[in-house]
């Protein structure tokens, strides 16, 4: 059974482009939960998310040593973040690999992880609203070269108390 249970949790995430990444899905997620695969390892934990000004602001909080932020400013066409979410332009698939989205990734002890001086990937947002549903699947690099794979990425975070 353990085999089985990840092929039962992929699904498609379709980008807009008529292309999809395989992704983990959100439906068996509960409320503010975040699953990755970090380095082969399963890794669960909460998630929040908010809107900072016009842009997207994602945080999986401490668990198993690693904690997420991820942030999305411009979708690939150019676009707000919240305008595009706002207009219903969903999903919104951006790149993790530059100024406009990215992800940091915090060990317990030593150096961050970036997304951009990774091999990079992507950030997939499925739906807004009082939950994001979102999928990721990105590496990311410390400035001294160590590196950090989070595959089969989802999140179902709830909206962060802090958010305005």
């Amino acid at each position: 059974m353990r085999v089985f249970l990840p092929l039962v949790l992929l699904s498609a995430c379709a980008d807009g482009s008529g292309s999809s990444d395989v992704c983990r899905s959100t439906d068996d997620l509960d409320a503010g939960a975040a699953v990755a695969t970090v380095d082969g390892t399963m890794w669960v934990t909460t998630a929040d998310w908010l809107w900072q000004g016009e842009s997207l602001q994602i945080n999986a909080s401490p668990a198993d040593g690693w904690s997420i932020s991820f942030v999305g400013q411009l979708t690939a066409e150019g676009d707000s973040f919240k305008a595009a979410a706002d207009a219903g332009a969903l999903p919104i698939t951006v790149p993790l690999d530059e100024s406009s989205a990215w992800a940091l990734v915090y060990p317990t002890d030593g150096d961050s992880y970036d997304s951009r001086n990774g091999a990079g990937g992507t950030l997939t947002v499925t739906d807004v609203g009082d939950e994001l549903l979102a999928c990721f699947d990105f590496d990311a690099a410390t400035d001294g070269g160590d590196t950090v794979s989070m595959s089969d990425g989802a999140l179902r975070a709830t909206l962060s108390p802090f958010a305005e």
